[in-house]
């Protein structure tokens, strides 16, 4: 779903493949300042994060048809601005294990929880879309099932037969069969030797 239209791959390359290239951009770098904005311009330029991280596709899903009128659109790739945010934050938050000097992990850790509750509006915002998306799924799959049930009903009354009606026929014709064989048996035994 966060790869866009390449729905057949993950949208992601692993975490530690991440973090390998994340060591390698950083690997001059000595202060909790410099670590951040190579990470944060890792992140941020087309042949960083959107070259090597994100696998999926630039093109957004095609909206999903539910019914005859509605429409879904799920727009949301993993190379948004917001999810880049986070993720150069909880990088951050990872290679400060990287640094023996206190200073910079302490740096490092202070910087990725202040980013990391920035974060959380725009995470918000995206998890409300998702909702609402995920709501609205729901409640057109509801109508639908109703609709299916109503359509059901509708046909039995056109095509079926009622239940109460059709055993009431049978037992009519059964009785109707029994007293015609009845007579037929009755008739079958008579002779004009009985009437002379």
């Amino acid at each position: 779903m966060f790869a866009g239209d390449a729905t057949g791959s993950a949208a992601l390359a692993p975490a530690q493949e991440i973090l390998s290239e994340l060591r390698n951009v950083v690997a001059g770098e000595v202060t909790s300042d410099g670590i951040e904005a190579a990470v944060r311009d890792w992140f941020a330029a087309p042949d960083g994060f959107a070259a090597m991280g994100y696998l999926g596709s630039t093109e957004n899903l095609s909206p999903f048809r539910l019914g005859e009128r509605d429409m879904i659109h799920l727009d949301l790739r993993a190379d948004a601005p917001e999810l880049r945010d986070l993720m150069a934050d909880v990088a951050l938050a990872a290679l400060s294990a990287d640094y023996a000097t206190a200073d910079v992990q302490t740096g490092l850790l202070k910087r990725a929880g202040n980013g990391l509750l920035q974060d959380q509006d725009n995470l918000t915002a995206l998890r409300a879309d998702l909702g609402f998306a995920e709501s609205r799924i729901e409640e057109i799959g509801a109508g639908i099932a109703a609709e299916r049930v109503s359509l059901n009903y509708a046909r039995e009354a056109l095509l079926g037969v009622d239940e109460y009606e059709a055993a009431t026929r049978l037992e009519n014709v059964q009785f109707q069969l029994e007293a015609l064989y009845t007579v037929t048996a009755r008739l079958s035994g008579l002779s004009l030797v009985d009437y002379l």
